[in-house]
């Protein structure tokens, strides 16, 4: 998960690049097809993908830290179905982007505040047990909270994409 999170800081780095020499040259611009407000939205999306590849290390580092503990399974079944919310709401602010939908983009802005709601519960549950697990397993739910803020991001650019490209 680390090495695949540097991954993704190398990917925004290369796409801030790119929109640096989209900016200052547009022959690069009509190379690649996209005005300038365009590929600003592009960037903005790298930059929230690599915030939530920066989650996923931490969520990983945390997972290091209640690996031995014993997870009652309430709160572990909680703990996936919440994790596998997080990571379609992920997905699907992608597929939003990219097909410039804007349906989508506001399910998946609603899905993620609903999240949002959900994981303050589910850091209440953690917090009410006392074993070791309880405040690494709370960092992993505020990652997965972010990470779903961060995926509604991605979705906001979609709809502003969207009518960017009404213009």
């Amino acid at each position: 998960v680390v090495s695949r999170d540097d991954e993704v800081d190398r990917l925004y780095w290369f796409v801030s690049k790119q929109q640096s020499m989209l900016v200052r040259d547009s022959s690069v611009a009509r190379k690649m097809g996209l005005g300038v407000s365009e590929a600003s939205f592009y960037l903005s999306a790298a930059k929230a993908l690599e915030r939530i590849a920066d989650h996923a290390a931490r969520i990983a580092h945390s997972a290091g830290a209640i690996s031995s503990e014993k997870i009652p399974e309430k709160i572990a079944r909680e703990m996936q179905n919440y994790g596998g919310t997080a990571v379609s709401v992920l997905d699907r602010s992608v597929e939003s982007l990219l097909r410039v939908d804007l349906k989508l983009a506001n399910d998946v802005a609603d899905e993620s505040e609903r999240l949002r709601e959900n994981g303050e519960v589910l850091i209440q549950q953690v917090m009410d047990h006392k074993g070791k697990f309880a405040v690494p397993l709370a960092r992993v739910v505020e990652s997965l909270e972010r990470a779903a803020l961060y995926s509604a991001d991605i979705a906001e650019i979609a709809i502003n994409l969207s009518g960017a490209a009404k213009r």
